[in-house]
């Protein structure tokens, strides 16, 4: 960073620090111990050196957030390693990274526009196994993030409350000494009340879990599962399934990819009873979805290959059987995901009629930002795609999208959908 900015942005939070003390201040971590703080998962250690905790799933929340108006978050906090770990600063469902992919800093989330963006090189400001200070100071429209004095990343125009504040380890280890909030305080909002129906969950700990029943070949009536997982010594990401052969009363742990680098999966049974595994690929040195093939009914996975034609930005993806082939018409298989190397934006619906081996057909839903997806066939035989998007990010509304078939074509058409087809959904 060069000397002359950071000597100006070190006057600009000189000046900060001397204003008059904000409306409410909370100690949350004081002196390494929990002084007004929740924990998510496993409860954080105590240890010599502070509140401690390594893992995914495990998170620290503030008992009290700040509403709108000025504020200011400040953070005493040490992370073991620096490895891509992830390890983050929540304000509600957005993130300011310290560990991210290739030794950056980095923010996502709907704060910050929905997509995942660099700020920095986290070598330049933090070192492993070293404390530092971290920041998060809002005045009137301008918030900035500093890390030990030096601004890294300064968001505008955001004046709403801040949802919940706290910090998660994800593949790291991290330990806080100090976490002090000032503004005007207010409880958090209330988390939604659990539901009592049977539910396969996906999201954040590592498993997007859509079922599939195997309907040909010796396998015929197995229930499959695709998952993901890290690897507990490599910190290695691989996807894998589980499988159950009675009905969902037991279930058995199947075959993990060859490869690495890849996570949320969808699968889809191809004619003859193989498998085949679409995955999200984290390898950034080709911007395409990998899959891998079954020829065992999920018990081993082979032939795992990028597949070129679909591109994506490092976000999940839908796939689905239409219809299965017959003697005169070729099967279909349906995938879904936002059509970029860049960013969550274009969400594209793309047909197969040779079994996943090329994808000839293809519709735009939305041009702009947009997310997760998932596919099905209703019993009127149109195409429904349920997906995020928006105009300014892509978790603004979820958007219900119903047509035919045909609708897909070999060349795309810019958002060729009658808008009264697209419909709001509840999230």
């Amino acid at each position: 960073m060069d000397p002359t900015r950071m000597n100006a942005i070190r006057i600009l939070l000189v000046i900060a620090a001397s204003t008059p003390a904000l409306a409410g201040e909370l100690s949350v971590v004081k002196d390494g111990k929990s002084a007004a703080a929740t924990f998510e998962g496993a409860a954080w250690e105590t240890t010599n050196d502070g509140l401690t905790a390594e893992g995914t799933g495990r998170y620290l929340w503030a008992l009290k957030t700040v509403a709108t108006g000025d504020f200011r978050i400040e953070a005493q906090l040490k992370l073991d390693r620096l490895a891509g770990t992830a390890a983050s600063l929540m304000i509600g469902d957005s993130h300011f990274g310290f560990d991210g992919r290739g030794g950056t800093l980095f923010v996502e989330g709907p704060l910050f526009g929905g997509s995942t963006r660099t700020v920095g090189k986290t070598s330049e400001v933090i070192q492993p196994a070293k404390w530092f200070m971290f920041e998060v100071q809002r005045t009137g429209k301008d918030t900035r993030f500093s890390i030990d004095g030096c601004e890294i990343h300064r968001l505008t125009g955001w004046t709403g409350p801040a949802a919940r504040v706290g910090f998660r380890p994800w593949r790291n280890r991290m330990t806080l000494r100090s976490l002090q909030i000032e503004g005007t305080l207010i409880d958090p909002p209330p988390e939604p009340k659990p539901t009592d129906r049977a539910l396969f969950v996906s999201g954040q700990e590592g498993s997007h879990t859509y079922r599939i029943l195997a309907q040909h070949g010796p396998h015929k009536g197995r229930l499959v599962i695709p998952c993901d997982h890290i690897e507990a010594k490599t910190k290695h990401y691989y996807s894998h399934v589980i499988y159950s052969d009675d009905h969902g009363k037991t279930w058995k742990l199947g075959g993990t990819t060859p490869r690495h680098q890849v996570n949320e999966c969808e699968v889809v049974e191809l004619a003859g009873g193989r498998l085949m595994l679409n995955m999200r690929n984290y390898d950034r040195s080709k911007r395409n979805r990998q899959v891998a093939i079954s020829p065992d009914g999920g018990l081993t996975w082979t032939e795992q290959r990028f597949d070129d034609a679909l591109i994506e930005p490092i976000c999940q993806a839908a796939i689905e059987r239409y219809r299965w082939p017959t003697d005169d018409a070729p099967g279909v298989i349906l995938f879904s995901n936002p059509a970029s190397t860049r960013s969550r934006v274009k969400m594209t619906v793309r047909a197969s009629f040779d079994e996943g081996r090329t994808w000839s057909a293809k519709c735009l839903l939305h041009s702009g930002p947009s997310a997760y997806s998932d596919l099905a066939v209703l019993e009127s035989g149109e195409v429904a795609c349920l997906y995020e998007a928006g105009h300014g990010h892509p978790y603004e509304s979820i958007l219900l999208a119903r047509f035919p078939l045909q609708t897909l074509k070999p060349e795309a058409v810019e958002d060729p959908l009658n808008p009264e087809s697209q419909q709001p959904a509840s999230k």
